[in-house]
């Protein structure tokens, strides 16, 4: 396994044909079962965060671009135990499920309150959720008395903390068992509140993957994404970040000797031709699916996704993973991620995490791995990360012309009316004085907001206040949104503009920072 330092150098001084990861890294060390791993996909410069079970309690940690992981603690309330289903949300807004005295509820921590969004059954099992304006949907299992159906339910987050639930409702309703929903939905810049579920039936023969679309205003009809005679189980969907990428989707397929993992894609309401991702006499099995914005860094950047799954490997299970090229939408070779301990690694999941973890030597996605693991007498969880770069810089030292350090904070974040954004420019590296820049994108990378600057050659620390409108007074959409602080140093005006090589950087050097803002209305 090739060391820590090593992995860095080849990932600053190479493009390598796909991720590169570092070596599998233990994250629990105890005596009890650490289980149920999930985390939140970042998209900007904020933590991913985790939550697991660990002895009937619900914790969470967060990822601070680095090898450490901080903040690790109980979550929930001292009433509440017997907790499982987490699932994170977004930021530090987790979804579980958990008992209070006798009764089991579904539970919501926003923005620091512990919500309870409705009482459940004890069979409710594999809940699900996205996210998108501020409209969180529910799905899951729940035995009705005579076999499983798929229940939701759409729950409003108010910016006070409080929410609002409509009603839980099945759609399925048949003889059969339905199982394992997975939810997606429209982008957080869209406009219309599209809505894609899919789960795993089993049709009196086998199990089928069948899927179900919200079209704003209706249920559509139930519709099967597979159809055959062999079983197809273990859906997961990946996010539709806009409306111009699709929803991805995965699960395991028996194809008469062994389980192999397909996917399809949905995109404008049809669903596209099966891609078998694996051939071979080994199961693989338990697929997790995530894809992420590569925007701010380059106007053509595009969408980039990665697929885990779990493979036995005749000996035991171990983690695999392939990567979505973000310019051919084509996956590249195979890649295993846990180590051959002769113990099971099983149940992944990934999210997309900030760009350039580790340095800004190279830009793209950067990707967490997180699965259980049977090291010792009980789970434990391992994880590892690597990056997805559209770029490397040849020379790090490059990256010294203009700001050496740029700092950027948010009074107010997620903010309803205004909030105050500062930001702090430190000392010049070169006597020519860069251009920079204070921006706010949409989701989808467009330009809503900038704010003329002033800057000179000392050390700068100001503010602006933002009050969620547009370069036209326009007030904008609830939502996500993105402010970025860049440095431009011209090459031409160096003194050696030939030692700031790179055939990207189009006759600049450039620092800049990016932070997520949430405007709730």
């Amino acid at each position: 396994m090739k060391s820590f330092n090593y992995f860095l150098f080849s990932l600053i001084f190479s493009v390598p044909a796909y991720a590169q990861f570092s070596p599998e890294q233990i994250f629990t060390h105890n005596s009890v079962e650490d289980k149920m791993p999930t985390m939140s996909s970042s998209v900007s410069l904020n933590p991913v965060i985790i939550t697991w079970i660990s002895d009937d309690s619900l914790m969470y940690a967060e990822w601070e671009y680095d090898t450490v992981w901080t903040n690790i603690e109980k979550l929930n309330p001292d009433s509440l135990y017997n907790n499982k289903n987490p699932l994170m949300v977004y930021g530090k807004n987790i979804l579980w499920q958990a008992k209070n005295k006798n009764e089991f509820g579904i539970y919501y921590l926003n923005y620091q309150t512990v919500c309870k969004i409705f009482s459940s059954p004890d069979s409710i099992s594999n809940l699900g959720c996205n996210l998108s304006y501020n409209k969180l949907r529910l799905v899951w299992e729940q035995w009705d008395g005579n076999d499983y159906e798929i229940y939701f339910a759409n729950v409003t987050l108010l910016y006070n903390g409080s929410i609002s639930c409509g009603p839980p409702s099945a759609i399925t309703d048949n003889n059969y068992d339905d199982r394992r929903p997975s939810v997606s939905g429209r982008g957080l810049n869209s406009e219309d509140s599209t809505i894609l579920i899919v789960w795993e039936q089993f049709d009196g023969n086998d199990y089928e993957i069948m899927s179900r679309l919200f079209n704003g205003t209706n249920w559509d009809s139930i519709t099967p994404v597979t159809n055959n005679s062999t079983d197809d189980k273990f859906p997961s969907i990946s996010k539709e970040l806009s409306s111009y990428s699709g929803i991805s989707l995965a699960w395991q397929h028996w194809d008469g000797n062994d389980y192999e993992i397909c996917i399809k894609k949905f995109h404008q309401g049809i669903w596209s031709a099966e891609t078998l991702l694996t051939d071979n006499n080994v199961n693989d099995e338990k697929p997790s699916i995530e894809h992420g914005y590569v925007f701010y860094e380059y106007p053509d950047s595009s969408i980039t996704g990665i697929i885990v799954w779990q493979r036995f490997d005749g000996n035991d299970y171990e983690i695999m993973s392939r990567l979505e090229n973000g310019e051919t939408h084509l996956y590249e070779n195979e890649v295993q991620l846990s180590e051959e301990d002769s113990l099971d690694d099983i149940n992944p999941c990934t999210a997309m995490a900030p760009p350039a973890i580790k340095n800004k030597d190279s830009y793209g996605d950067g990707i967490v791995v997180l699965w259980e693991n049977g090291k010792g007498n009980n789970k434990e969880i391992s994880y590892t990360y690597g990056y997805t770069p559209l770029r490397a810089i040849e020379d790090p030292s490059n990256l010294d012309f203009g700001f050496r350090n740029l700092d950027l904070k948010i009074s107010k974040n997620p903010f309803s009316k205004s909030t105050v954004i500062t930001y702090h420019l430190s000392e010049l590296t070169t006597d020519h004085r860069p251009l920079t820049t204070l921006c706010i994108y949409d989701l989808a990378g467009k330009l809503v907001k900038s704010f003329p600057l002033t800057t000179d050659r000392r050390p700068l620390t100001t503010n602006v206040t933002w009050d969620g409108t547009n370069n036209s007074a326009q007030e904008l959409k609830s939502g996500i949104y993105f402010v970025k602080l860049t440095s431009v140093c011209h090459l031409e005006h160096l003194e050696h503009p030939a030692q700031a090589v790179t055939e990207r950087s189009e006759g600049s050097n450039t620092t800049n920072i990016t932070k997520k803002l949430i405007l709730m209305k």
